[in-house]
């Protein structure tokens, strides 16, 4: 069940992007669409994830603004595609072109589940920080916590200025939230094949 949602929530971000990259520049070329998606949405998603971080707002409504953007674009896209009757025929064409893209991706995240258990048993990494983050956001928590100790971090400013600036742990988190997909595994295998895939 959780390969099927990560499996459903790559088509529908993806494709998002794509879409969203494709209003914006007009062209049929699928990366560039995807990058140029990205770099709006993520400019999206950084301001409103920074407001919502700077005002202690709750985050449940980040989660459920997001949710009904990606829903939106997703709608949109289908329309679009379906309108000229090109859905079928396009994925085809997309898997013709690219398939040797989701081959590497593939074995490189096999790569990374081959080495997981060697990276978690040193556990010299700050992972722990930012997972507890993205389980916290999650949860619908908005106020940093150590992850160390379990209470409120009141570090100096400048330092909780720095991680309020940092957005992409509570979109994280609401992908996590929308999909019902464990943050664990989310984060190390399913956005992190999107990342080897982007690449």
């Amino acid at each position: 069940m959780i390969v099927f949602k990560g499996i459903l929530f790559l088509i529908i971000y993806i494709n998002a992007l794509r879409q969203i990259g494709q209003l914006i520049i007009k062209k049929n070329h699928f990366f560039q669409n995807l990058i140029y998606g990205y770099i709006i949405y993520y400019i999206f998603q950084f301001i409103l994830g920074f407001i919502f971080q700077f005002a202690l707002l709750n985050v449940m409504y980040y989660h459920w603004i997001i949710g009904f953007t990606l829903m939106m674009i997703s709608g949109y896209s289908i329309y679009d595609l379906t309108k000229n009757k090109m859905l079928l025929e396009s994925i085809k064409e997309h898997f013709k072109i690219y398939w040797l893209v989701y081959v590497f991706s593939l074995a490189l995240i096999f790569i990374s589940v081959i080495y997981a258990p060697g990276h978690y048993l040193s556990n010299n990494l700050d992972d722990g920080y930012y997972m507890m983050k993205v389980i916290n956001f999650t949860r619908g928590i908005n106020v940093n916590i150590d992850p160390a100790t379990g209470f409120v971090d009141i570090a100096n400013l400048k330092t909780k200025l720095a991680r309020i600036v940092n957005t992409c742990e509570l979109d994280l988190a609401s992908y996590c939230y929308l999909f019902k997909i464990d943050v664990l595994v989310f984060v190390n295998y399913i956005y992190t094949w999107f990342n080897y895939y982007f690449i």
